[in-house]
């Protein structure tokens, strides 16, 4: 028995020292994962900051020095940025063990997933495809910016009256064939009110871009699809949505595509009332024989290219007219603005919060005006030049209202820039795609009401609590917002569709349309068919950037401007909240944006919201336009306005492949579909 024992108490013995050695080989591997993971990302970041800076100087460089060599230059630093990403990407999958640490070091693991999400957006082809891809995606960027049509025969007086190009009508037909985009063709939807006018801007757009981008796109697809199945996606829409979709566990919640037509089913009914007022004022105004009265609206008559905005419309639908909103422009002009001016009092707004002051190199180093020495790219633009030190602003500014609204906007980005900067390279940049943009549409939210505007002597005279005056507020905000939702669900849900192989090459523009009818109620002013391809006037569609961040943004403003007002103490109606000198909102909007994207953004969206809200939640957005919906539901109740039906002839599309009733019926199966999977 004695020796039996001995023998038991030595085997045990030695699996004790078995597991003790394995153990501590198993820390000492750790270790050394962890070790060898924080050396490549302390050169990684030494090497990112310099190549990051050097892409980012030759960018603003070019942006405000437009030339051909500037536009070279920008062009190879972004060539040598995304190998640069690339090649330590391959260094970081070949040479480090940083997967070992998802559940020790969850800190260090996330940055080598930012570091793969950023290496992905650049490879996945061999150089030949890769380069295929990209002559592809620069013939379509070509025929999107140098396209230009002719005035229409009989419309040539009145296009140079709307556009101002008097030159037009004494130069020989070549030279008149002139229209841009931007600004004659944007300027004739957004002013004129003949719907023959209207219809010619719409129409000789897509005609002149849509055909040649058609075969091209459609290579597009099958490449980026490529890529993408490289990179280990089902296709592309799926790599887009995993910028969204890696920061769900699974069994958390919903994906993106799921949340995103949660999101719109709730949004739908207050749309629809938005949508029947605003047909009936349309109707008034063009008569039925142009806008049917239980129909789409036409496309066309909106003010706006592709429908997504109806800000122009304003005038026509406006609920109380004789109690306009101020002209906030002209009183900035008497009280002697100048754009310097209006981009202290936009500082103002946020130091006030307790965020700190614009650096001073920010105001040495920024263009606020436009110079008159040079060609500068006048779109307003925040930007970092990536060393935790060096943030400018870029504005063609002028004392005017909207610019106004932009220098709070773009000062928003910068404080998200200064906010994160503690944190790693590969943590600087919001939380998801889509957030950096709605801390900035959420600031113009809170500048923008009648009761800010009064605090800054903007509302001449003494009328903000007039509810009238806010009625029509909450409708401008309205035709800008919630008419942009779900133009920015359609986009992706289309080329989801179509990457995916849902959607048909042969059948892309019909789709195109039997969402844009569905979902959003538009119908093309003239009969299309599979030889146009009208997704192609949208420039993101040709550039191949995704969208369905937009959407998000939407939401996310709408939640962040609730969860601000909360802390603020505000009570009341949600679009009267005055965020001004509130510090507590401050100290909640600094913790959102300290973070960067070092924590997931549905952790971020709890922090911010105390976990009161889903990912894509749009109770807020809901509760702000709540005194609007109860006020368009008396309205289109008291005219008699009908709800949508699918299966009206009247809502067919004019489609040249199809009848009517054909028609009618694969949109109802459609939706019916779209319905089931969401």
């Amino acid at each position: 028995m004695r020796v039996l024992g001995l023998q038991v108490l030595l085997s045990a013995l030695a699996a004790a020292r078995v597991a003790a050695q394995s153990y501590n080989f198993g820390l000492q591997g750790e270790e050394r994962h962890i070790s060898e993971a924080n050396e490549f990302l302390r050169q990684y970041e030494v090497q990112s900051v310099g190549a990051c800076k050097a892409l980012v100087t030759a960018q603003w460089d070019y942006a405000t020095n437009v030339t051909t060599r500037g536009a070279e230059y920008a062009a190879a630093e972004q060539s040598r940025f995304d190998k640069f990403v690339r090649s330590a990407w391959r260094r970081a999958e070949s040479s480090v063990h940083w997967r070992a640490l998802s559940v020790s070091q969850p800190r260090i693991y996330r940055q080598f997933l930012r570091l793969g999400m950023r290496a992905r957006e650049t490879a996945g082809l061999p150089d030949d495809l890769a380069k295929e891809m990209q002559d592809v995606l620069s013939e379509m960027r070509d025929i999107q910016s140098k396209s230009h049509v002719c005035p229409a025969p009989g419309l040539e007086n009145a296009i140079a009256v709307l556009t101002g190009n008097y030159n037009n009508l004494y130069s020989t037909p070549l030279q008149r064939c002139s229209l841009h985009l931007d600004p004659e063709l944007v300027s004739i939807l957004k002013t004129s009110r003949d719907p023959v006018m209207l219809a010619f801007a719409w129409k000789s757009w897509r005609d002149v871009v849509g055909p040649p981008s058609r075969p091209r796109f459609v290579r597009l697809v099958e490449l980026s699809n490529t890529a993408a199945k490289r990179n280990g996606f089902r296709d592309v829409g799926e790599q887009w949505r995993s910028e969204f979709d890696q920061d769900l566990l699974p069994g958390t919640g919903p994906n993106v595509m799921e949340a995103a037509g949660a999101a719109w089913a709730q949004i739908e009914p207050l749309y629809r009332q938005l949508h029947a007022y605003v047909r009936r004022k349309l109707a008034q105004q063009y008569g039925e024989g142009v806008v049917r009265p239980r129909g789409p609206i036409p496309a066309h008559l909106l003010g706006n290219m592709w429908s997504q905005s109806w800000a122009a419309v304003e005038d026509l639908v406006t609920p109380f007219p004789f109690k306009r909103l101020p002209d906030v422009s002209a009183e900035m002009a008497r009280q002697g603005y100048t754009p310097l001016g209006l981009l202290q009092v936009a500082e103002q707004w946020f130091t006030s919060l307790g965020l700190p002051s614009m650096p001073a190199d920010f105001w040495r180093k920024s263009i606020i005006q436009k110079p008159l020495d040079r060609p500068v790219l006048c779109g307003s633009s925040a930007w970092d030049f990536c060393d935790g030190v060096d943030y400018r602003l870029k504005m063609c500014a002028t004392p005017t209202y909207a610019d106004l609204v932009a220098a709070h906007h773009e000062l928003a980005h910068v404080q998200y820039y200064m906010h994160y900067a503690a944190q790693p390279t590969l943590f600087r940049e919001g939380a998801n795609p889509a957030l950096h943009e709605a801390v900035g549409e959420m600031v113009t939210l809170a500048v923008t009401n009648p009761d800010h505007l009064q605090r800054l002597g903007l509302f001449p005279g003494n009328n903000s609590n007039d509810e009238e005056i806010h009625m029509n507020y909450l409708m401008r905000v309205a035709l800008e917002k919630l008419a942009f939702v779900p133009y920015s669900y359609i986009i992706d849900l289309w080329r989801w569709k179509i990457f995916s192989g849902e959607f048909g090459y042969k059948e892309m523009n019909e789709r195109w349309w039997q969402l844009r009818l569905g979902i959003q109620g538009v119908a093309p002013p003239a009969k299309r068919s599979e030889r146009d391809f009208d997704a192609a006037a949208k420039k993101h569609v040709v550039t191949h950037k995704p969208y369905i961040g937009y959407m998000v943004s939407s939401l996310l403003q709408f939640q962040m401007l609730q969860a601000l007002c909360r802390a603020a103490g505000h009570r009341g109606h949600l679009h009267r909240c005055e965020l001004q000198n509130r510090r507590e909102a401050g100290k909640l909007l600094s913790q959102v944006m300290s973070s960067g994207s070092s924590k997931a953004w549905p952790e971020v969206l709890r922090e911010l919201t105390g976990g009161d809200s889903a990912l894509l939640d749009p109770r807020a957005m809901l509760e702000f336009f709540t005194p609007l919906e109860q006020w368009l539901r008396v309205q289109n109740g008291r005219e008699g306005l009908e709800p949508w039906d699918l299966n009206d002839p009247e809502y067919a599309l004019p489609w040249s492949s199809a009848s009517a009733a054909a028609s009618s019926a694969a949109l109802s199966a459609l939706l019916s579909a779209l319905l089931l999977t969401m």
